[in-house]
């Protein structure tokens, strides 16, 4: 039997007068829907460097908005 695959996500907050939550949609791929950073863990990878790394590359590589 293969081993579970172990992903993380990652609500990231802004504070605001009005709080906000970052959300993104995947550019040319509508059918995705709007997402949240998420992403799998590798091998031998602790859960928390895995949801910084994932939340550090989609904040950097996907067009993203701030949604209330």
């Amino acid at each position: 039997m293969s081993q579970p695959r172990i992903r993380v996500a990652a609500y990231v907050i802004r504070c605001r007068t009005v709080p906000e939550l970052l959300v993104f949609d995947h550019v040319g791929m509508p059918e995705a829907g709007t997402q949240i950073p998420a992403g799998g863990v590798h091998p031998g990878e602790d859960l928390e460097q895995a949801v910084t790394s994932r939340t550090i590359r989609w904040l950097g590589r996907c067009e993203r908005r701030w949604s209330r």
